[in-house]
C-alpha cells in the first residue's frame, strides 16, 4: 500500500493513536504481475501504526520517528485503520470493550491530498490508477465515514494546505458536522496548531458533558 499525506490521530478514553500510512503493508522489493500496472509490491516502511497509548511521551516519540511520505493518497484506507484500532479485537487489542463509565471515541483525520489510486495500495488498483480512481475512492470514504459515525465514533476532519473546493465538500461530509468544531481548514502549520487545540478543547467538553 502507498498512502501519501494521510496523517491521522485518533483519541478515545485518554488513549492516543498515531497513524502515518504510506507503504503500510507492502512487501520488500520485487514486483507482482497480478496487480494493475504489474507492480503491487512495495518496500515496507520503518514505522507503521502506533496502537492506542495512554503515555504521552510514547506518542511524541512515535511522531518524532515519522519521516516524509512517498506514494499516493488513500484516505479511506487510513480512516478504516483508525476505526480498527478503536475497535476491540485483532489485529489491535488495546481498546477496552467494557470501559468504566462513559467513553467518547474520536478520530481526527488530516489530509493535504485528494484520493489518488495506486497499483500498489491496499486495493491493488481495483478502483483504477491515478485520478481515474478518485470518484470511487471518495464514495468508499463517505460510506465508511457513515458507518463509523453510526457506531458512535466522532470524526473530525482537517483540510491542510490545500484549498480545493471539492476536497472541502468531501471532508465536510466525512466529518460529524460540516462546520467547526468538526471540520477545519488549516492553510499552514501555525493554523494547524490552533485547529488541534480547538479539537482538543472540544473533546474535553464532550468528556465533561458525559
Amino acid at each position: 500500500m502507498t498512502s501519501d499525506p494521510v496523517f491521522l490521530v485518533s483519541l478515545g478514553a485518554g488513549l492516543f493513536i498515531i497513524l502515518f500510512l504510506f507503504t503500510l503493508f507492502g512487501l520488500s522489493g520485487g514486483t507482482c504481475s497480478s496487480a494493475v500496472g504489474g507492480s503491487e509490491c512495495r518496500p515496507c516502511l520503518s514505522h507503521g501504526i502506533t496502537a492506542l497509548r495512554n503515555v504521552k511521551q510514547e506518542v511524541l516519540d512515535a511522531i518524532n520517528e515519522l519521516q516524509s511520505p512517498t506514494g499516493t493518497t488513500n484516505i479511506p484506507q487510513g480512516l478504516g485503520w483508525a476505526w480498527r484500532v478503536l475497535t476491540p479485537g485483532a489485529p489491535f487489542t488495546e481498546a477496552d470493550p467494557n470501559p468504566p463509565g462513559d467513553r467518547q471515541q474520536a478520530i481526527v483525520l488530516l489530509t493535504d491530498g485528494e484520493n489518488y489510486g495506486g497499483s500498489g495500495d491496499g486495493y491493488k488498483g481495483v478502483f483504477g490508477v491515478g485520478s481515474a480512481a478518485q470518484s470511487d475512492m471518495d464514495n468508499r470514504l463517505t460510506e465508511l465515514a457513515t458507518n463509523i459515525k453510526a457506531s458512535g465514533v466522532v470524526i473530525y476532519t482537517i483540510q491542510f494546505a490545500n484549498s480545493g473546493s471539492a476536497m472541502q465538500t468531501l471532508l465536510k461530509s466525512v466529518a460529524t458536522g460540516p462546520d467547526s468544531p468538526y471540520y477545519h481548514y488549516a492553510p499552514d502549520g501555525t493554523a494547524l496548531q490552533q485547529v488541534f487545540q480547538e479539537v482538543a478543547n472540544h473533546l474535553s467538553e464532550l468528556r465533561i458533558s458525559k
